[in-house]
């Protein structure tokens, strides 16, 4: 064999090499994709936690714009105003999958008279999704209780009822508490409610980069161990 005959040969046997080790590469390459994406799949698809609840002001009936706090419910009993709607906003609505529980607390005390016969109820509205509102709580004789030791009324939305109450907030993260007079005179203080939900996980760059990174990994020590095979065959 001449020498050119010989170059070309070494030729082709290195080509040769290089293609097997590359094919050999990508085909050991090609089994991590399965392992990749079982990791992404058995992640986590969301996880449980305190949700966060805004509170965006008081509307009291036939009144518009936000009336602060407190806010009088009284007047003789054919007299407005006769409800109050507390105003709350759940920021993270877009990515809110499921709630797990709604927990209300309302502040209430009396105007100050001897009557004891205040009477109300709290309720979660679902008007949004058009359903009836959600009696959460009823109270009545507030005559013990002051600006500064109001009764504190709290409340919790039913199992059977958590999947109405997340629709309505998923549309636009707002949500009502209303408060409802159904006797004598009295005062709404504040409010407050806490959520518990789970919210859909959306994987962060910094794990992103770390699966790639893993998969790029065993991919140059494939090559090596590929390479080192070829050289000493």
């Amino acid at each position: 064999m001449n020498p050119s005959e010989t170059h070309v040969s070494f030729l082709h046997d290195s080509v040769q090499s290089r293609f097997l080790s590359l094919r050999s590469i990508l085909r050991n390459g090609l089994k991590l994709i399965p392992i990749v994406a079982c990791a992404i799949a058995l992640a986590p698809a969301g996880f449980a936690e305190p949700i966060t609840v805004n509170y965006k002001g008081s509307f009291l009936q036939d009144t518009t714009g936000d009336q602060g706090l407190p806010v009088f419910l009284g007047g003789l009993q054919d007299e407005l105003p006769n409800h109050v709607r507390l105003k709350f906003r759940v920021p993270d609505f877009a990515s809110l999958v499921s709630i797990n529980s709604i927990d209300v607390s309302v502040n209430v005390y009396d105007d100050g008279d001897r009557n004891n016969g205040e009477q109300g109820t709290v309720l979660f509205v679902l008007n949004g999704i058009g359903l009836d509102n959600l009696a959460l709580q009823t109270f009545s004789g507030l005559n013990s209780y002051t600006d500064a030791s109001p009764l504190t009324v709290s409340g919790s939305v039913g199992a059977g009822d958590l999947s109405n109450a997340l629709l309505e907030i998923q549309q636009d993260g707002i949500f009502f508490i209303r408060v409802n007079r159904e006797g004598n005179d009295f005062f709404v203080k504040s409010a407050s409610v806490a959520i518990d939900g789970t919210l859909e996980s959306v994987p962060d760059a910094s794990s992103t980069l770390l699966l790639l990174a893993a998969g790029l990994a065993s991919i140059a020590f494939l090559r090596r161990r590929t390479a080192g095979a070829s050289a000493r065959g």
